[in-house]
């Protein structure tokens, strides 16, 4: 008899036992003599009912082989289920930014001035339709970012832009639509132009590090100004003009403090009045700089960090957003659906591309660049092209069973590891382990009150 390693023991606020398989998603009630015996990976003691439940929701095997099989056939299925999950293409149209972000990981290559051409642009729209290939339906969305996006003299570039993208979205019914990231300093000179897109643009996302005093210190013009007050203004006036806004929260050991501060500045604002407002989309700083990764924060501190403060009734946890919460939206997927995860993010199984201002292409946002990590080129007479053994290599980060991962009981919730953070801070088992098992934990107490937030993405498939 084979136990298996995928699944954790908890006990519940109300004192039940569960059993969880981290594979399956199967929650089960079982008594404290099943658990005992599991936590010491030897079953002994069992009658046969409780032996037939155990097989049947994949706790036990006859061997490691049977068990394989099952992975494997949960694996072809998650293959076969790819190709229908949207594509995400990213277009960069410059790495110039008005703003000097302290915490920006493009910092090095904001002083350039390259933006995309016209003939950019015809590239990278025919590489996006070679991919959709001759199915209307098939579903892709469209990110449009910086650096900033909307600096001044940008208006030919940014017309041709958003033009393409109604043409894209003429011809396809399963462009999903624009989904816009700015920081609101120069924004609103091109708020006629929003206003004549406005039936492409899915949603503007704008960001805050927190209230005036403290997101000052944090996203500070190329003068050395501020940016709060032109952010707050452009959420407002954006809001005004019936385009849809999500606010981005960005958060680290530094300001998540201020969290409460932010709901109220939410209502003081207004914008929770607004059906066009999408509500505080909490996005954690990604530290991959050894200097600054000691103030990161996990999913599991962020979340727990909402749920204490709402706890005291001291913010509206309902103006949260956790959408970029994805480790939480595996859990969530997981117990929900039954549906394990085989790919960390979608750099990992090829559903995402970026295009940079460089002529490169990327599959992960934050290697914006960074041209070692690209994944090829777009500006070729050929066109745009990929580079296989560049895209096979962000693949040999999953985690299927095998590898550094593949004894961990997370494996299937999380993917495995972040190909771009083993690369820069080394595989930190017992950072990431830690993560998941306090975010499964959290969110199961959560799941037997009926008070657990289903996370849906903005851009990517859940």
């Amino acid at each position: 008899m084979y136990i298996t390693k995928y699944f954790i023991t908890h006990k519940l606020p109300s004192g039940r036992n569960i059993l969880v398989n981290t594979l399956t998603g199967s929650v089960d009630f079982v008594p404290s003599h099943v658990i005992g015996q599991m936590e010491k990976e030897k079953f002994t003691e069992t009658d046969g009912l409780e032996e037939i439940m155990l097989r049947k929701k994949g706790y036990l095997f006859d061997s490691p082989g049977e068990e394989r099989k099952q992975i494997d056939a949960f694996y072809r299925k998650e293959e076969e289920e790819s190709g229908q999950k949207p594509y995400v293409f990213v277009f960069c149209l410059t790495y110039a930014c008005n703003l000097r972000c302290f915490y920006c990981f493009e910092d090095d290559y904001h002083q350039t001035e390259s933006v995309l051409t016209e003939d950019d642009m015809d590239k990278i729209t025919g590489f996006m339709e070679r991919l959709i290939g001759e199915n209307p339906d098939r579903p892709f969305r469209v990110v449009l970012e910086g650096g900033e996006p909307f600096l001044e003299h940008r208006e030919e570039i940014l017309e041709d832009f958003f033009k393409k993208m109604n043409g894209l979205a003429a011809r396809y019914r399963g462009f999903c639509g624009v989904t816009v990231f700015t920081n609101g300093e120069n924004t609103l000179s091109y708020l006629e132009m929003m206003k004549r897109y406005a039936g492409i643009i899915e949603r503007v996302l704008i960001t805050l590090a927190g209230p005036a005093k403290v997101h000052n210190l944090y996203r500070v013009s190329v003068s050395g100004k501020g940016n709060y007050e032109k952010a707050v203004t452009a959420t407002s006036v954006l809001l005004q003009n019936g385009i849809r806004v999500h606010t981005v929260l960005n958060l680290d050991k530094n300001n998540i403090h201020c969290l409460p501060e932010i709901s109220d500045e939410l209502y003081r604002c207004g914008w929770n009045e607004k059906e066009n407002y999408l509500g505080c989309y909490v996005s954690s700083i990604k530290y991959f700089d050894s200097k600054y990764a000691g103030d990161a924060l996990s999913e599991y501190a962020v979340w727990k960090a909402i749920l204490d403060f709402a706890g005291r009734g001291e913010l509206d946890e309902g103006l949260f957003h956790l959408g970029d919460m994805k480790y939480l939206k595996s859990v969530d997927r997981l117990i929900r659906c039954g549906r394990p995860r085989f790919h960390n993010c979608a750099a990992a199984d090829g559903k995402q591309y970026l295009f940079g201002p460089d002529g490169l292409i990327y599959n992960c946002t934050k290697v914006t660049a960074n041209k070692e990590y690209s994944v090829g080129g777009y500006r070729g007479e050929a066109g745009a092209e990929l580079e296989e053994e560049k895209v096979k290599w962000w693949k040999t980060g999953t985690g299927q069973g095998s590898g550094p991962c593949g004894d961990c009981k997370y494996a299937f919730i999380c993917g495995g590891k972040c190909r771009y953070e083993e690369d820069r801070l080394g595989f930190r088992p017992e950072v990431c382990q830690g993560n998941m098992e306090n975010l499964c934990r959290l969110y199961l107490d959560h799941l037997e009150t009926g008070n657990c937030p289903v996370p849906q993405d903005i851009i990517y498939d859940n």
